[in-house]
């Protein structure tokens, strides 16, 4: 087979992983499409508009949480040694098959995402809210007005779960990614503690994500310098995370 990368055989792949799957993909996009209605039935009950920061919050939520768990089930056919041997066997390189893996997880749900937001959001909003509320009326939230650290969360999001897909063999993969996440920003949260009382405080006080308010209400404050590192960082824990999961993919060819 030609070891250098084919168009066609990825091509192949695209209408394989689509023709698969897709029963799964459109009944994981009803629940994002039925749960959206659900929250728009709330509003109408209460006849209260929905904000752009509502908006917000409800895209960033079905982005992060859908993203994780679809990403999770990426590479499920590699949980079990039948379909496992089926998938190494396939015709095609590793790097191709990884390259339309993180396609279908990465691009095309976020692209998908983005559409569904606008189409479901736009018909309510822009068709409905008006004529029905005496509220004020904001619009629909343009996404490309959502801060940048925002869709770099994503990315990291997406690089973690992506590589628990591949490095954890069996199933269950969301959840065992999920604890893994949870026990590493706990070693990260006491590590934090510690290292906050041997700063001097002009460090320290630039490093606070947050503050309060005198009315109790959180506030962003981390110096730019501090939180442009951390961007930075996130950037390449990403970029070493999708590395990793084309050579743990690589381990199962060997295997």
């Amino acid at each position: 087979m030609n070891t250098s990368f084919s168009l066609a055989r990825v091509e192949q792949l695209f209408k394989k992983q689509f023709i698969e799957n897709y029963k799964i993909y459109l009944m994981s996009l009803s629940i994002i499409v039925g749960s959206e209605l659900f929250i728009f039935f709330i509003h109408i009950m209460e006849h209260s508009p929905i904000s752009l920061t509502e908006q917000i919050s409800e895209f960033i939520f079905f982005l992060f949480a859908g993203g994780a768990i679809f990403t999770s089930t990426i590479f499920s056919e590699y949980a079990k040694p039948r379909t496992c041997s089926y998938a190494i066997s396939l015709p095609a390189t590793q790097f191709e098959k990884y390259f339309v893996k993180w396609m279908y997880s990465f691009v095309i749900f976020l692209v998908v995402m983005v559409a569904e937001f606008y189409l479901t959001y736009g018909v309510f909003v822009k068709s409905y809210h008006p004529k029905s509320y005496s509220g004020q009326y904001e619009g629909v939230l343009n996404l490309l007005d959502l801060p940048t650290y925002v869709y770099m969360l994503f990315l990291l999001i997406h690089s973690v779960f992506f590589y628990g897909a591949i490095y954890f063999s069996n199933k269950v993969h969301f959840i065992k990614t999920a604890f893994a996440v949870l026990g590493f920003m706990i070693i990260i949260e006491k590590i934090t503690e510690v290292a906050e009382h041997i700063m001097v405080p002009e460090i320290r006080d630039g490093l606070q994500l947050f503050n309060t308010r005198s009315d109790g209400n959180f506030f962003y404050k981390m110096d730019p310098f501090y939180f442009h590192q951390m961007l930075f960082a996130g950037v390449i824990v990403t970029i070493l995370l999708w590395v990793a999961a084309y050579f743990r993919l690589q381990e199962k060819q060997v295997r």
